[in-house]
């Protein structure tokens, strides 16, 4: 049977009942990071709820940024990532187990960063924590590509990024950010549905506008993915589910046009191209949902969010 308590006088329970004054129960914050890991996976056959709704409370709101602030705050391991970076200065290459502690770190980032846009009330990053992330993905990808001379400039400006006053800053902000409410939420959602409209409405794509509208799944991902762990519901899952799915293969094409930018840097902005069948499929089914929660507003009626 579903609490009546809202999810915000939950988190409220928890900080005081808690003996190291976490928000949030580890387990919480392990299952949200499971729903992270696989917010790129594509399911072979993944289904919308019946009605997508936009109207969600602001006390649900302010708790799905809570949870997205614990699970950044604790997962943030500064020392180690100065370890990293010293060890790759010195020339040595990361082995397995940091490469994947690196990145579990860094996707943590990413959650948040969405966490700002989502549920901040001007829906923007703090500049700081937009470098950090920023520069983390880059020497991830350095790192990966095996690019030595990246792979050091990149650690360096990290290590710049990671001096105590800098990440004393990326903790005050994360304290003291005003919450979103419902209406604004609302017309964040709307104006997404809209451009991802446009998106689909056009013959042919360029990967600059392919990468827009991935932005704005991967945002709606993460909101999903916050909200079924927080208040587990099939409607929330069947989200995160679908959703992932469109992230991951508009993701799988972006890749295939990055590595044919490093050859005609030109290409990623004048290359036109039709969206592949099952992205644009998907895409379809995901914006007549969107309509649909959006002629429940002008018809007066509340949209189901769980069942």
């Amino acid at each position: 049977m579903r609490s009546s308590e809202s999810l915000a006088a939950r988190a409220d329970r928890s900080v005081s009942s808690s003996p190291t004054g976490a928000a949030f129960t580890a387990a919480q914050r392990d299952r949200l990071f499971d729903a992270i890991l696989v917010d790129d996976v594509v399911d072979a056959e993944t289904r919308l709820p019946a009605r997508i709704g936009f109207d969600y409370p602001a006390d649900t709101l302010q708790a799905c940024f809570a949870l997205c602030r614990d699970l950044w705050s604790t997962g943030f391991d500064r020392p180690m990532l100065v370890a990293m970076i010293a060890q790759l200065l010195r020339g040595r290459p990361l082995d397995d187990l940091q490469r994947r502690r690196f990145k579990a770190v860094r996707a943590k980032f990413k959650h948040f960063r969405y966490a700002y846009r989502l549920y901040g009330a001007d829906h923007q990053v703090p500049q700081s924590f937009d470098r950090v992330t920023i520069v983390m993905g880059k020497l991830q990808d350095a790192i990966r590509n095996h690019q030595r001379a990246a792979t050091i400039s990149h650690a360096l400006a990290l290590r710049l990024l990671l001096s105590r006053p800098f990440v004393r800053r990326l903790e005050r902000d994360a304290r003291n950010v005003a919450m979103t409410d419902a209406a604004s939420f609302r017309r964040m959602f709307e104006d997404d549905a809209a451009r991802l409209t446009t998106l689909i409405a056009q013959p042919t794509v360029s990967g600059r506008e392919l990468h827009a509208g991935r932005k704005i799944i991967g945002r709606q991902v993460s909101f999903y993915d916050t909200l079924r762990t927080l208040a587990p519901s099939q409607d929330a899952y069947d989200m995160s589910r679908s959703l992932s799915a469109i992230n991951g293969l508009m993701g799988e094409l972006h890749d295939e046009l990055i590595e044919e930018k490093m050859i005609d840097s030109t290409a990623y902005d004048s290359d036109r191209f039709a969206m592949p069948a099952d992205i644009a499929r998907r895409l379809a089914e995901l914006v007549a949902g969107f309509g649909n929660a959006v002629a429940d507003r002008a018809d007066g009626q509340s949209p189901v969010v769980a069942r």
